[in-house]
Order: structure tokens, then C-alpha cells, then sequence
């Protein structure tokens, strides 16, 4: 964990690295070259001496990869298998380890097979038969070199030990299903000592395919959580070219610290899926997917990087001591004497804190040290990680004015080959470093504070050495030198800027741990943020304070809403700065503390509604043509809707009605005999069917939202989110063969319920974890019920204004009035003025109007 002084002064650092923006050139869904019109599902990236492969399900009898430095600059099309045994692969993933990699897939979903080849480009070749065990296998290596297996199965996802690189031992359930239904896609990483786990649930073809975590502290085969407090972790239902995203791949990208998530969309009617991306962020261990996004973001961050790909070395190298070194074949560096010490300083940068990786192996027949040089100083202060090729052991050890200071020496898996290449990994935080070799973390140490620059060392001994790389992110400070993107969830921590005022406060997950941003009066924090559009945006602020809080919230140092009271709340909880008006675009997000002192954990910002307005349907005249959503069979009967069916959901409002905040719903309900098991669904999203078949029973429950339920003894307020949970419930007798009126009125998050009278709520609840926007509907669950004169009213309406964030009468820093554009530019409010939304500042106060 980073200490505030600590993040401050990254920050500097970071912002002297980077002084413009990167360069927007990444936007989901993405084609690639070679198959632009091709579905390419299941994608899987490996990394590879500097280069990422991706493969993918391609449907077709070939299996396909591509490559890329950048994510950004994609090769063409590589056909890496023709095996006819593997025709039609699924999910094919790859794993390098000592010399060969190693790919398993399930051809046409039956079973899986175990192919190996030489290249990542192949061709590889099947080395085992059907070995069973579903769909959708994954596989991992952990830090002792055991390696696991993993799959999908129809009681949820499955692992097992690989006693060799090509069998399977033993299965067990690792307790991670999706709403109890199909589940699939795993993907196992290891990150500071815990275990995480992705997968994705329904199914493939279902706009409701999704993405779960679950950590676990205890190891690869056992202690998994699920994360139901931030499940589903990437969902997306609604947005027309952007739905259904699930089965991917977790990975660290080219700048050597981000870690990024890639997945699979549905495009053209559920007849194409495209490759998509995502930034993680961390705010400790907890995983934050900052997506989904379908607008530009940040091109990936790169570290300063040497691939040998030339003939010279050049001047970015600085030779010592000796030795032979050349490039061979343009593809690596060569130091073949084997005799002595010889060094090859990597010029390109230095820096304190940094996260460095090196590639290398010994040549045939050597005996001696290959190492990758890190922290280094001088010729008598320096550090080295290294493979010593007589006794097949990893060394690390560091030298103090030119006598060893630390040395230390690693167990390696039996059959470690010092002769294939092998990667070696340094990440310095601080005093903090970490040390691996192929992924497997062998080191933590205390080292002193000092860093420096990388290189390459060879005693007494040949080696080969290609792709280095350094890097001045480290444990995920990367995140804070890129624009967070909103929509989105983002973390407190991500903070690019903050005063000393603000300091962090650690808490606990249920594996690992995450922080809260201790804010004090006057305390400010900035935030670098990529907004998707124009228009207002309500903010979900999760936050513990013991006393009533005011902020200001400023966007370039502009006004947005000034003096937002929040009030107490001893445990953490969610209030909604409603509709704050924010321009497209990169910009920086300040939230300023006024009076009190405030733990702020995470912002929850969706998009606002533009033009909030009443909706309503009596059904007399057919359907309004304002519902938004429908599944299952619903049909008009004598003036009344009725959910003929038996299953499924009905929502109103499009697109852009999607993200409706506070408001009132109400309608008539009329009841059969029969289970009364529907009623009114507000702050509704993500709306799904179940199922290969779009069954809307199956999907019952899959929606993010809330539910008014009233039966003849009780009534019920639930809550939906893949699933259900009763909030509150309460005795309460209603004559069935009359109709009923009900209606809820949810504001923040407080709700309140009401059935046939409309002045004192049967349930009054508030919720700490709130849904913070949603359209309002029906639902129906194994009930045939009607519903009459249904009416959605916005909290707040105006014919010639849009509703203002909740603030307080006044300003604790009066200013005069000023207009501003959604560019935060101060305009004329003159009469030609044009038509459109404006910032309104009086008095310190800030509102949105509609010219």
C-alpha cells in the first residue's frame, strides 16, 4: 500500500513524465487484421519476449493468433494450428514454459486436448487424446511451478492440480456458478499473495452475459469468494452496439504495471463477437474494471523498451568490462565470452521506483551466470537477478560500495532448462522489492531506497539476452497517469492530485484489502477523468462520515456544485449528487471537503437523463410507444396489460431515459387466483433473459434493480441484481379480487412503498448499497397479472430547466454570477446567447440550465 507522501510524490514524478495526454487510439469493439468480418470470440493474450499474442475462437477449422507490442498495432492473421484433430476450437489458451509452449482447447466444446509447439505462432501439434473435462479450460502456474487446470462444468467452474504439462488430476468445485446457471470462461491470476478468479456467466448468445470475481487467500484449488458486493464486475444489456461482454483474459500490459481485462461483444444480431479491452484498477486488492466503454480511451502506457530488432547496438548501450557482445539475427543480444564479468548498461531510463522485466537464458553448454542487472548505480553498487546455469538456481544479490551486501539463492522446478529463454521480473516500491522468474514470485525484500537504472550481466559464462524493458509504475500506480473513464466506477484512490489533508485509511475485503480516503476540512483530491458525452451525470459517493459534510465538486477548477450537504453515516453508505452537467472529453474532476471530515471509498457515476419528463400508458389505445423493454408475453386485454406469459419484465423509457434518478411510480394492480409473485420494478438496468433460448424465466431474476411486491397477508420490497434479495417485508391483508393501487417514491436512497394508500408508506427503507438509477416497469414471476394506468413522474420537473445537484442554501465560498459552456468557457449571457445547456453560478452555487 502507498503511503499519502508517497502518492503525491509519484504523482509529480508521473506528471514530469508525462506532460500532455496520451493519444486517444483505442475505442471498443475492435476488428483486427486479417479477419476484419469474422465473429472472434474467447480471447486469450500471452505474453511472450515483449510481444502479446492473442488467440481467439474463430469457428472455423484453423486456429488463429495475432501479435502486438502495444495493443494498439496488430499483425496480420497467423493460422497457428491446422491439427484436424482440434477443428473447430474453443477457447484456445497458451501457456510458455521451459521451451515449449502449451495450448489447450475443447474442439467444438467436447473435451479438451493438449497441443504443444515450439513457436507461439505454432504450428502446434495435439500431444494428448480427448482428455475430457467440458469447455472453456485455462490453465496456471504458481509460484512454487505446480500447475493447474481450469474449466467450465454445469455446477459452476472447476479446477484441478496437472500432475504433468499434459494430464489432469483430480476435480474440485471451486463454488463459483453465476446465478446458479451455465458458467464458464475462467481466468486464474496471481497478485500479491492472493488468488483471483474470473469468470463469466449465462449464456454466450443472451444480451445478459456477464463477468464475476472471486478472491481467495488460501490457494488455486480452494477458498474462493465470490465479491457479491461488486459482482457482476462488467455488464452491459442496454447500449445498442455494446452488449453481452464476458470470457476473457487478465494480463499486464506494455507499460509492465497495468493490468488490463480483454472480452468478447455481440455484434449484428447476435451473429459476430469482437475483441474489446479494459483497464483494472486497484485500489489495494480490490479489482476495479473500469469499463465497459465504447468511446476513446487512453492509448496503453509503454515503458521504455529494447527488442534488438537491428543489427547495431548502438549508442543506448553502454558495454563494460569487456566480453563479446553483438546482436545475432536481429532478435537478440549475444555476450559470448566465458570468461570474467561483462556488463551491458540499458541507458534508455532511470528511476526510483520502477517495475523492470528482462529476458535471457544461458548458451548451450555454459556454466556460469546470466543475470539481469537492476537498481544500478554504479560499478559498485547494484543489484542482480540471475539464473545460475551449474546449479539451475535463481540468485538474487546486491552489491554496497563494491562488497556483497545480500545474496541469496532460489529453489527452481526440477525441470528448469537454464538454456530456454525465461523472463525475470523486478518490481521496487520504496524499500519493497519483488523478484520473479517466469511469473513465479521467489523474493520479497527490504532493500535501501535508492534505485537506478537496468542492463544484462554475464561471470564466467555465454549468454543470450532479448526484450528488456523499464518502467516507472509499480503495484498499480500507472492508473493515476491515465484519465479514468466516465461513465464509470472509480476508485477514491486514483486520485492523480491531492493536499495534505488527505490520507489513507486501510480496510478489509474479505481476502486482502482496500482503502478509504481519509478526508479532513479543506482537503482536496483531483481526479484525471474521460467523459464520455455532454450532458449531466449523477454521482453515487460511498462514503462514512460522523458528522453532516459539505464539498464543492470543480471541473478545471470551475464550479460544477457547491456546498452539497451529505449527511452522517457511521457505516459506509451511497448518496447521489444528482444531474452535475460535465462536457466530453479529457478533463480534471476536483472534489474539495468544506466542513467535516469524511472516509470517501468510491464515485458510482452514471449518465443523467437530458430531458426528464412524465411517461405514462393506460393501455387504452395500444402500447405506448415510450416502453423500452419487453420480454416474455405481455398482451393488451380490455384496457389492461397483463402478463400473459407468466415470466418476464417491461420497461419504459429508451436509450436515453435509461438513467432516470429520482422519481415516482404508481399504477393500478389486478390479481388472479393464482401466485402473486409481480409487481412494479424501479431504477431498473441491465435487464436480461436467461439461457441459450432467451427464456425469460430462466432470467427472472436478471436485472439490476428494485421490485414493490404485494401478496394477500404480506408485501415485499426486493432487490435484483442477478438475483434475488428481500430488503423488507411487512404483514399486510388485501382483498385479491379487488385491484389495488401501488406506487414507491425513490429518492437517494431512501424508498418508501405504498399500496391503496397513497399518504402513509406500508415500507420505508433505506438502502447503503444503492442502485442509483434505472427505468421503472413490470415484472411477472410464474403470475398472470394485470396492471392499468402506470405513470413514471421525475422528482423534479421544469419545462425550461433541468434538475439541479442537492446543495445547500448557500455557498461557503460566495462568487458572483457566471455563465459557463460545457466547455467550462465563462460565455455572455447575452440574447443571442445560442440555445443549449449552460452552467449557472450564483453566489458559489452552481445549476444547469437549458438556454
Amino acid at each position: 500500500m502507498m503511503n499519502m507522501k508517497h502518492l503525491l510524490r509519484l504523482a509529480l514524478t508521473i506528471a514530469l513524465l508525462l506532460p500532455t495526454l496520451p493519444v486517444l487510439s483505442w475505442t471498443n469493439p475492435m476488428v483486427l487484421p486479417g479477419l476484419q468480418n469474422r465473429s472472434l470470440g474467447d480471447p486469450y493474450m500471452m505474453k511472450y519476449r515483449g510481444y502479446f499474442y492473442l488467440y481467439v475462437s474463430a469457428g472455423d477449422r484453423n486456429i488463429y493468433c495475432w501479435r502486438t507490442k502495444d495493443l494498439v498495432n496488430w499483425s496480420d492473421a497467423y493460422i497457428c494450428c491446422k491439427d484436424e484433430t482440434t477443428a473447430v476450437a474453443y477457447a484456445p489458451e497458451v501457456i510458455y514454459s521451459n521451451g515449449l509452449f502449451y495450448m489447450c482447447t475443447s474442439p467444438r466444446g467436447n473435451g479438451h486436448y493438449l497441443l504443444t509447439s515450439e513457436s507461439p505462432t505454432g504450428p502446434f501439434v495435439h500431444r494428448t487424446e480427448n482428455l475430457g473435462r467440458d469447455i472453456d479450460g485455462s490453465m496456471f502456474i504458481d509460484d512454487d511451478g505446480k500447475r493447474y487446470f481450469y474449466h467450465a462444468n454445469y455446477e459452476g467452474i472447476r479446477g484441478c492440480a496437472m500432475p504433468t504439462p499434459l494430464s489432469f488430476g483430480s476435480d474440485v468445485d471451486l463454488g463459483c456458478r453465476i446465478s446458479r446457471q451455465w458458467t464458464e470462461g475462467p481466468c486464474v491470476f496471481k497478485r500479491n499473495g492472493l488468488y483471483y478468479l474470473i469468470y463469466t456467466g449465462n449464456h454466450v448468445w443472451t444480451n445478459g452475459y456477464r463477468i464475476d470475481y472471486a478472491i481467495s487467500n488460501t490457494g488455486p484449488l480452494a477458498g474462493f469468494r465470490p465479491q457479491s458486493e461488486q459482482n457482476p464486475i462488467l455488464v452491459d444489456t442496454e447500449t445498442p452496439t455494446h452488449k453481452a461482454l464476458g470470457h476473457g483474459t487478465a494480463f499486464v500490459g506494455p507499460d509492465l504495471d497495468t493490468y488490463y481485462f480483454c472480452y468478447h461483444n455481440l455484434q449484428d444480431n447476435k451473429a459476430r463477437r469482437l475483441l474489446n479491452f479494459e483497464r483494472i484498477a486497484w485500489n489495494g486488492d480490490k479489482l476495479m474494471m473500469t469499463g465497459p466503454t465504447d468511446w476513446p480511451q487512453d492509448a496503453p502506457l509503454l515503458a521504455a523498451t529494447d527488442y534488438f530488432e537491428r543489427q547495431d547496438i548502438g549508442d543506448q548501450w553502454q558495454l563494460s568490462d569487456g566480453g563479446n557482445w553483438q546482436i545475432i539475427d536481429a532478435d537478440y543480444l549475444s555476450q559470448s565470452a566465458a570468461q570474467s564479468q561483462h556488463t551491458a548498461l540499458f541507458k534508455a531510463a532511470a528511476y526510483d521506483d520502477y517495475t523492470a522485466e528482462f529476458t535471457l537464458r544461458a548458451a548451450p553448454g555454459s556454466t556460469g551466470i546470466c543475470g539481469a542487472l537492476f537498481s544500478y548505480r554504479n560499478a559498485q553498487n547494484y543489484s542482480l537477478a540471475a539464473i545460475n546455469a551449474a546449479t539451475r538456481k535463481f540468485e538474487i544479490t546486491s552489491y554496497a560500495d563494491g562488497a556483497e551486501a545480500y545474496s541469496k539463492s532460489y529453489a527452481l522446478p526440477a525441470d528448469f532448462d537454464p538454456e530456454c529463454w525465461h523472463s525475470i521480473r523486478i518490481e521496487k516500491n520504496g524499500t519493497r522489492l519483488r523478484a520473479y522468474i517466469d511469473g513465479m514470485r521467489k523474493a520479497q525484500l527490504t532493500v535501501e531506497a535508492a534505485g537506478g537504472s537496468a542492463g544484462y550481466l554475464t561471470r564466467d559464462g555465454a549468454a543470450h539476452f532479448g526484450y528488456i524493458a523499464l518502467s516507472p509504475y509499480v503495484d498499480g500506480s500507472a492508473s493515476i497517469a491515465v484519465s479514468q473513464p466516465i461513465p464509470g466506477m472509480l476508485a477514491a484512490n486514483l486520485c492523480t492530485e491531492a493536499n495534505d489533508e488527505v490520507s489513507q485509511v486501510t480496510m478489509n475485503l474479505s481476502a486482502g484489502k482496500y482503502l478509504m480516503m481519509r478526508c479532513n476540512p479543506g482537503a482536496s483530491m483531483t481526479y484525471a477523468v474521460n467523459i464520455q458525452r455532454d450532458g449531466p451525470y449523477n454521482i453515487g459517493l460511498r462514503y462514512r462520515a460522523s458528522s453532516i459534510i459539505h464539498l464543492r465538486l470543480l471541473l478545471d477548477g470551475q464550479p460544477l456544485a457547491d456546498a452539497i450537504e451529505l449527511p452522517f453515516s457511521r457505516s459506509t453508505s451511497v448518496q447521489t449528487i444528482k444531474d452535475v452537467v460535465m462536457p466530453e472529453g479529457h478533463h480534471r474532476l476536483t472534489v474539495e471537503v468544506v466542513d467535516g471530515t469524511i472516509n470517501i471509498v468510491e464515485y458510482n457515476i452514471k449518465r443523467g437523463v437530458v430531458n426528464p419528463h412524465q411517461m405514462a400508458d393506460n393501455f387504452d389505445e395500444g402500447f405506448s410507444p415510450e416502453w423500452g423493454y419487453r420480454e416474455g408475453e405481455w398482451k393488451i386485454i380490455d384496457g389492461q396489460l397483463e402478463s400473459t406469459g407468466r415470466y418476464g419484465k417491461m420497461l419504459m423509457g429508451g436509450f436515453d431515459d435509461i438513467h432516470l434518478t429520482d422519481y415516482t411510480v404508481e399504477c393500478d394492480v389486478i390479481y388472479n387466483t393464482g401466485n402473486t409473485n409481480g409487481g412494479l420494478l424501479f431504477r431498473t438496468t441491465n435487464a436480461s433473459t436467461g439461457g441459450a433460448d432467451d427464456s425469460p424465466s430462466l432470467g427472472t431474476d436478471f436485472l439490476q434493480g428494485y421490485v414493490f411486491l404485494h401478496g394477500a397477508t404480506s408485501a415485499t420490497l426486493g432487490k435484483h441484481n442477478f438475483g434475488w434479495q428481500a430488503l423488507k417485508s411487512v404483514n399486510h391483508n388485501i382483498d385479491l379480487s379487488k385491484p389495488h393501487h401501488m406506487k414507491v417514491e425513490v429518492e437517494g436512497p431512501n424508498i418508501r412503498c405504498y399500496i391503496d394508500d397513497m399518504d402513509t408508506p406500508l415500507i420505508r427503507y433505506t438502502d447503503p448499497t444503492p442502485f442509483i438509477t434505472g427505468r421503472a416497469g413490470f415484472r411477472a414471476h410464474d403470475s398472470v397479472m394485470r396492471f392499468d394506468n402506470f405513470v413514471v413522474t421525475p422528482a423534479t420537473q421544469a419545462p425550461d430547466a433541468i434538475t439541479s445537484p442537492r446543495t445547500s442554501a448557500s455557498s461557503a465560498t460566495p462568487a458572483p454570477e457566471r455563465i459557463y459552456n460545457l466547455q467550462g468557457q465563462l460565455v455572455s449571457p447575452s440574447p443571442s446567447l445560442p440555445r443549449g445547456l449552460y452552467i449557472h453560478s450564483l453566489g458559489g452555487a452552481s445549476h444547469k440550465v437549458l438556454h
